[in-house]
């Protein structure tokens, strides 16, 4: 998944469309995300003995990533994640401009393989 935590998301279908929020959670093994104020739920609770009158408590419920699009804040725009080895270290790229967004892993890379170090 090349969406992480503390991305900028705009959501492209659905409800929310057009929406950007940041990735407050990921969720990678259901291929989904929780974007702040997109996809809010209700939930009512009923009144008990520590709290004497019911509430309405409101959360995010998740999204699949494939509704949403990376956005860049500097230059206002989505673009594509691609991944690229610069000095053997692996970076998250803006495909549109190549520039580097953030580094992935450290490492030398030999023979094609990684090597941590």
């Amino acid at each position: 998944m090349k969406i992480k935590k503390k991305d900028f998301v705009k959501v492209i279908t659905g409800k929310y469309k057009g929406k950007i929020g940041e990735v407050l959670k990921t969720f990678p093994n259901k291929n989904k995300i929780i974007v702040e104020n997109v996809n809010i739920f209700k939930r009512h609770k009923k009144a008990n003995g520590k709290n004497l009158t019911g509430t309405i408590e409101e959360f995010n419920s998740p999204i699949d990533v494939s509704n949403v699009v990376f956005y860049d804040k500097e230059k206002k725009e989505t673009c594509k994640i691609g991944y690229k080895f610069f000095d053997g270290e692996k970076w998250r790229i803006n495909k549109k401009t190549s520039e580097k967004i953030d580094i992935i892993k450290k490492g030398k890379i030999k023979n094609g393989d990684k090597e941590s170090k």
